[in-house]
C-alpha cells in the first residue's frame, strides 16, 4: 500500500496552518524546515520529487512539533543534511511504510523485507529497496549466483549507504569524503563513520558499535527507523544493549549485558508496545546501565 499522493495545492493547505503554529510557538528551526518543505512542494510540481515523500515529511514535522525540544533539535539536524543532499529526507522514509511494522515485528521474515523493498522502489528515489533485495539474494545464493549477487551488493554499498547511516544522527553536518568506510564480509555490510559503525544484515541495520553518549542520543531515532538487534557500547568494556521483539506472553525487551572477566550481569526491561519502547529507551538505557554496574 502506497502513501497518499496529495496535489501540490493540498500539500500547501496542510503546510500553511502548521507553519503559522510553529511561528506562534517560536520554533525558528522548525519554521525553517517548513520553508524547505515549501521548496519541495515546488519540486513536486516540476516532477523532481514525489508527493508521498513530502506528505511523509509533513507528518514528521507535525510529530516533531509535539515533542520536547531535544527531539525537535535532532529532527532538524537530521533533515537539514538530507535536504542538502537529496532534496528529500531519508531517515524516516522507511518507517512510514505500512509494511515496515511487519519487518519490525518479524525480523526473521525475509518475505516481509522483500515487500518493504518493493514499497521503497515505488515511493522513493533512493536505492534502499535495491540494497535490501541484493543483501537477501547474497544471503541465499551460492556458486556463480553468489558471485553475481556479491557484485550487485558491492555496487550499492558506497557513499549513499554511508550517508544514509550518518543521517541517523552519527555525524553533525555534511559527511566528509574521508570520514566513512564500507566493507563487505559474507552477506553483511559494515559502515564506519566518525566513532560509530553499523552492520547491515539482509539489507537493514542490525548492529551498532557506538559510545554510551551516542547511544542515548540516537537510540530512539535508530529504533524508530531500523530493526536494530544489538548496540555494543565502545567506551564501556563489555557493555551491550539488545532489543528483542515480543514472544509468547511477553512484550518488547530491552536487555543490558555487562561482561567483565568472564562474569556476566544482566538487567532487562519489558515494554507493552513498540511505542512504549521508543518512548522509554533513553531513560531505561541509563537505568539498566546503572543496574548492571551495581551502582
Amino acid at each position: 500500500m502506497a502513501l497518499p499522493r496529495p496535489t501540490p495545492a493540498e500539500l500547501r493547505s496542510l503546510l500553511k496552518p502548521l507553519r503559522r503554529t510553529l511561528v506562534l510557538m517560536r520554533q525558528p528551526d522548525l519554521v525553517a524546515v517548513a520553508e524547505r518543505i515549501e521548496g519541495l512542494i515546488g519540486r513536486v510540481e516540476d516532477g523532481t520529487t514525489s508527493p508521498p515523500i513530502v506528505y511523509d515529511l509533513l507528518t514528521r514535522l507535525l510529530a516533531a512539533a509535539q515533542r520536547d525540544r531535544d527531539h525537535m533539535a535532532l529532527f532538524c539536524r537530521l533533515l537539514t543534511d538530507e535536504f542538502e543532499r537529496y532534496g528529500e529526507p531519508n531517515p524516516f522514509v522507511m518507517s512510514s511504510s505500512p509494511v515496515f511494522a511487519a519487518v519490525i515485528a518479524r525480523p526473521d521474515d525475509t518475505h516481509a523485507r522483500l515487500v518493504l523493498a518493493d514499497w521503497l522502489d515505488e515511493n522513493t528515489r533512493d536505492d534502499q529497496g535495491a540494497f535490501i533485495r541484493a543483501s537477501i539474494e547474497l544471503a541465499n545464493f551460492a556458486g556463480p549466483d553468489r558471485e553475481r549477487a556479491e557484485g550487485a551488493l558491492a555496487a550499492l554499498s558506497g557513499e549513499t549507504l554511508a550517508r544514509r547511516f550518518a543521517a541517523l544522527g552519527f555525524v553533525t553536518g555534511a559527511l566528509a569524503d574521508d570520514d566513512w568506510m564500507v566493507h563487505l564480509e559474507d552477506d553483511r555490510v559494515t559502515v564506519h563513520t566518525g566513532d560509530a559503525s553499523g552492520t547491515y544484515a539482509r539489507g537493514m541495520l542490525a548492529e551498532l558499535n557506538v559510545t554510551q553518549r551516542t547511544w542515548v542520543t540516537v537510540a530512539r531515532t535508530v529504533l524508530e527507523t531500523t530493526p536494530l538487534e544489538r548496540a555494543t557500547i565502545t567506551d564501556v568494556p563489555g557493555l551491550s544493549f539488545a532489543v528483542e521483539p515480543p514472544g509468547g506472553q511477553r512484550g518488547w525487551l530491552l536487555r543490558a549485558l555487562q561482561t567483565v572477566g568472564g562474569a556476566e550481569s544482566v538487567a532487562t526491561r519489558e515494554f507493552e508496545s513498540r511505542e512504549a519502547l521508543l518512548t522509554g529507551v533513553v531513560h531505561e538505557s541509563d537505568e539498566l546501565f546503572t543496574e548492571v554496574h551495581g551502582l
